[in-house]
């Protein structure tokens, strides 16, 4: 039968975990700055109310973007390799050494870059 085999590597868990974690928090702020972004265009734009424009605090502004039609307004920036660096994270805390494929290590790599 021919087939394809990934290769695989095998690493020590302090190190995938530090990785998951670097990973983890530059596409958490990748987000966060796209989300605040949103928010303070929001918060530029006066609005009319009864007494007149006025423009909205920061909670006025997260609920009105909630609230609209702007579907997906939060960042949904990388979310497959967020989910897949969650996972392997969980893995790593509970093994080690722990074996890496292809996959995973292109994942692993953008917390580099």
């Amino acid at each position: 039968m021919i087939g394809f085999k990934m290769a695989t590597i095998v690493m020590d868990s302090a190190k995938v975990i530090a990785a998951c974690k670097a990973v983890i928090a530059k596409i958490m702020a990748h987000r966060e700055k796209w989300d605040e972004a949103a928010i303070a265009y929001k918060m530029a734009r006066r609005s009319l109310g009864w007494r007149g424009f006025y423009w909205p605090t920061r909670e006025q502004a997260i609920k009105a973007l909630d609230n609209s039609d702007c579907w997906g307004w939060r960042s949904q920036y990388a979310w497959g390799d967020l989910d897949h660096a969650k996972k392997l994270l969980l893995l790593a805390q509970h093994g080690d050494p722990v074996t890496l494929n292809e996959e995973d290590i292109i994942v692993l790599a953008k917390g580099l870059k």
